[in-house]
């Protein structure tokens, strides 16, 4: 009777251990794939240019505010002291404005990007899904999301993933 109960157990962890081994699971990092894609290149060189129009916008009126400093500290001798008080609020005021400028343009650029990535993920996840499902694989995890600590390199599936995403954006 032992024999028989020990015999049963061992064929059970050795049919669920080859189960295990058949189970296929791999992660993609959702990071990597919108930064490397085509069209995660594409939106890089697009955020670029916003980006440096901002940025012009910026400095132009870093420029005008220094003027404005330099101006007021050259006239601090000879203005009465009205003028001065007067030349003093003109110059915190469009230093708030600078900064409003600089936290706005800050908010703008980052709802931009936000924006941009978000169009891509839907897309990126369909073949995930179709690669999931073609493969055989019980999950896909995204490696750049908590959860996951460690994954082995060879079951990251990234590089294929960019490969059918950029098939599916050049036909586009």
């Amino acid at each position: 009777m032992k024999k028989v109960l020990l015999l049963t157990v061992l064929v059970f962890f050795l049919t669920a251990g080859n189960l295990l081994a058949a189970d296929k699971i791999a992660i993609i990092n959702m990071k990597v794939i919108l930064q490397k894609s085509l069209a995660g290149q594409e939106a890089t060189k697009e955020f670029q240019k916003i980006f440096d129009k901002t940025r012009a916008k910026i400095e132009a009126e870093e420029k005008k505010l220094q003027q404005l400093k330099e101006t007021l500290e050259k006239q601090r001798l000879i203005l009465t002291e009205e003028a001065l008080k007067e030349k003093e609020i003109e110059y915190e005021k469009q230093y708030r404005d600078y900064k409003r400028l600089v936290e706005d343009s800050n908010n703008d650029m980052q709802r931009t990007n936000t924006e941009m990535s978000q169009k891509m993920i839907p897309e990126v996840l369909k073949i995930v899904a179709e690669m999931g499902k073609s493969g055989g694989y019980l999950a896909i995890w995204d490696a750049d999301s908590p959860g996951l600590a460690y994954h082995a390199p060879q079951i990251d599936l990234s590089d294929k993933v960019i490969a059918e995403y950029d098939k599916v954006y050049k036909k586009k």
